[in-house]
């Protein structure tokens, strides 16, 4: 089950909700302007927008994991190798280059 979150305006829209019930509870004369110039200290929009927390923190990744083991002649031949590498997702082999 999903825990229900805010998105950047709905919490804009919450604490603005509050800070006028706060007004009105304290007796101002003019919630709605008291509100609206307070507005920005607690609910700050960014130049580029909101941020999708819950879309950065549960997005799928990828994820490799690789494990080799080498002995005899090979293992000479590797120890020589001047690079080992893995082209992903160029090349489904790997490289190994010896040197001369």
């Amino acid at each position: 089950m999903r825990r229900p979150t805010l998105n950047g305006d709905q919490r804009k829209e919450l604490l603005y909700e509050g800070l006028l019930n706060y007004a009105i509870d304290n007796g101002m004369e003019s919630p709605n302007e008291y509100a609206n110039s307070n507005i920005g200290t607690y609910a700050y929009k960014p130049g580029m927008g909101y941020t999708d927390w819950r879309k950065e923190l549960l997005r799928t990744a990828m994820h490799q994991s690789y494990e080799a083991s080498v002995s005899g002649v090979l293992h000479s031949m590797l120890r020589s190798a001047t690079t080992i590498r893995k082209d992903w997702p160029k090349t489904p082999a790997w490289t190994v280059t010896l040197r001369a």
